[in-house]
């Protein structure tokens, strides 16, 4: 665990929530808890220990290169975690606190479709090559555009360097 007003970089990814016609604004989302990130600052449910899984997640450079992501996971970033942090042998970071520090896509080639998530009040945004699913609606942006929203939404700069190969991902 870290000492209390540390502050580690750590390295996560998110999808993109939209109006449900896939319009701005646009905001972050959690892939795993659901969990919409209305500003670059969120704080933890609950305080991580070494004996929970409470915390904002993260990965360290060092950690495990992230496996290939859900098809849906369009932004990957860095956040500076801060509070109690609790790292994990295989590079894993649980923090009580985390802030957008800079914003990258996982690729910018391909189109933007938004994907409604009833009974959700908003759109999930994805990057797809080729031919929509049935009840997707194309998004009138381009990635970068996407990305300088993204940017100016959360006060931060674009992400210049991901410390895994980038593979798959570029």
């Amino acid at each position: 665990m870290s000492a209390p007003g540390v502050s580690l970089l750590g390295y996560r990814v998110w999808e993109v929530a939209a109006t449900p016609s896939g319009a701005g604004p646009y905001a972050l989302r959690s892939p795993w808890q659901m969990t919409l990130w209305h500003a670059a600052v969120r704080d933890a449910d609950a305080l991580p220990t070494p004996s929970n899984a409470h915390g904002i997640y993260a990965l360290t450079r060092y950690a495990h290169a992230p496996h290939e992501w859900p098809w849906i996971t369009i932004v990957r970033g860095a956040v500076r975690l801060s509070g109690t942090v609790v790292e994990h042998e295989d590079g894993t970071l649980r923090a009580e606190r985390a802030e957008v520090a800079a914003l990258g896509l996982v690729s910018r080639r391909g189109d933007l479709w938004a994907m409604p998530q009833d009974p959700m009040p908003y759109s999930l945004v994805t990057l797809r090559m080729g031919e929509p699913t049935p009840g997707m609606r194309r998004v009138n942006l381009s990635p970068g555009a996407l990305l300088e929203a993204l940017c100016a939404t959360y006060g931060v700069e674009p992400l210049h360097e991901w410390p895994w190969a980038t593979g798959a991902m570029s």
